[in-house]
């Protein structure tokens, strides 16, 4: 790989990283890359960082910076899909490396290790492992035996799955202790070889993050807090090897399950770790709840709750069945009334300590206070006359219009205000409701307290996390 440390972050326009990689059926295969610009590996970082089922996570951002730099024409998009797990891996830490060079450091290895902790804490163990194994064998050049999809692999089948697929495998072959050869040790020190084979250089690129950027991306800007206290802790300089690394991840667990380690993520406005998943139906429910926690006093990234939007309601049923497969926490999941089939086949089909909660009143507009929706729409809109109370309610009654939505939609189209977006809306409420709650407390509505209270009481009843 062509490789020269660049003076600025715009120094590497014109240089081409080139990759050899070796196939049993083609021999040595070379494709070229232009190197990735700063913005654009940057920004791959931060999407590593994302809280997603890593298997998918990781394959997704790997090919997206590939795709984005491939110059190479055999490379194609059809190939680059069917392309095995390990050539992904190589290419995407090349094109790190333009940057960087190959050269990493002990602190890299911490933070590979602490991510790998964090992903431990928040997913399923055996998911992960039968997931991984399922990805690298189904992308596989040559053929993988059918056993190594059934899960409970030995110590020696999952060491040579590793080396066939250029993984390092001494945390797994030189183990030693009582606990080495259990089911559960064997699958924490396979996913160790894996993470620890192509590692990144984190350090380089965190230290290289000017405040504009830690401001741009959050999760580095959480990383690099995470790697500042790793050195306060003088953990960085401590080596990892097969004697220390079940070791070293359990103290690691321990400290991300500490009661004051989330100020880490929120203070970049991050729930990590992710102590409970809540599912909604769309960006409205996303902007708001967390609005409405805090005026009871409560934040959200202090407690571990992380906010999925669906996309809709036709999407919430596959997003929770495959959340259930592999999450390692609760889930909640909140639904407009008029979801209810959907609500009623959550329920049945839920796991014990999951929660679907339904909105009475009917969608989740439905539950904003009238007074404020007035004011916000006085104050965003201007329409003339102003709109009041009693003049929305009569409106909607005149028109035979039943919900807030649809009374909205009616009015800005009486009003010549042009398509009523919801988001936007839910944006410019949020201001008033927090406006308003600066000169007297606002509580949220009856239904969302409800809500809150329920995360509350099943986040903290949940089963307490065992270390490794």
């Amino acid at each position: 790989m062509n490789h020269s440390e660049p003076t600025q972050k715009t120094g590497l326009a014109h240089q081409t990283v080139a990759v050899t990689l070796s196939s049993e059926r083609e021999g040595n295969v070379c494709f070229q890359f232009k190197a990735p610009g700063w913005d654009n590996l940057a920004a791959s970082a931060n999407r590593l960082l994302k809280f997603e089922f890593p298997p998918i996570r990781e394959i997704k951002v790997y090919e997206r910076l590939i795709k984005t730099n491939v110059l190479s024409t055999g490379l194609s998009k059809k190939a680059l899909e069917t392309l095995p797990r390990h050539y992904l891996e190589i290419i995407y830490a090349h094109l790190w490396q333009a940057w960087f060079g190959d050269q990493t450091q002990l602190a890299d290895e911490w933070l590979s290790l602490f991510l790998l902790a964090e992903d431990l804490d928040g997913f399923l163990l055996p998911a992960l492992v039968q997931q991984d194994i399922e990805q690298i064998g189904l992308r596989d050049t040559g053929a993988t035996p059918s056993y190594y999809y059934q899960g409970d692999l030995n110590r020696e089948q999952m060491a040579t799955f590793l080396a066939r697929h250029g993984y390092r495998t001494d945390f797994l072959t030189q183990q030693e202790g009582p606990d080495a050869g259990s089911g559960g040790s064997l699958a924490l020190l396979y996913l160790v070889c894996r993470r620890l084979t192509h590692i990144l250089p984190w350090t380089a690129l965190l230290q290289k993050l000017e405040p504009a950027e830690v401001e741009r991306y959050p999760r580095l800007a959480y990383l690099k807090a995470i790697y500042e206290a790793l050195g306060q802790k003088g953990w960085l300089t401590q080596s990892i090897s097969p004697q220390t690394v079940l070791k070293h991840l359990n103290a690691l667990s321990l400290w991300l399950n500490h009661k004051d380690f989330t100020a880490f993520g929120a203070a970049c406005h991050q729930a990590r770790p992710v102590k409970a998943l809540l599912i909604v139906e769309g960006e409205t429910e996303k902007l708001l709840l967390p609005v409405f926690a805090k005026a009871m006093n409560l934040d959200f990234d202090r407690l571990g709750i992380h906010l999925l939007p669906a996309g809709g309601k036709n999407h919430v049923l596959s997003i929770y069945r495959q959340q259930a497969k592999s999450l390692n926490c609760p889930i909640f999941t909140v639904l407009d009334q008029d979801a209810a089939d959907i609500a009623a086949e959550l329920r049945a089909n839920a796991r014990k300590g999951d929660y679907i909660f339904s909105i009475e009143e009917g969608e989740f507009e439905d539950i904003y206070d009238l007074s404020l929706v007035v004011k916000t729409i006085n104050t965003h809109y201007q329409p003339y006359p102003e709109v009041t109370m009693h003049s929305l309610q009569t409106f909607a009654s005149e028109n035979q219009i039943k919900g807030r939505v649809q009374t909205l939609r009616a009015l800005w189209q009486a009003h010549n205000l042009g398509s009523f977006d919801k988001v936007r809306f839910a944006t410019q409420y949020a201001e008033t409701f927090q406006q308003i709650g600066q000169a007297a407390p606002v509580p949220p509505p009856k239904a969302i307290r409800r809500l809150i209270e329920t995360i509350l009481t099943i986040r903290y009843s949940a089963k307490a996390h065992q270390a490794f």
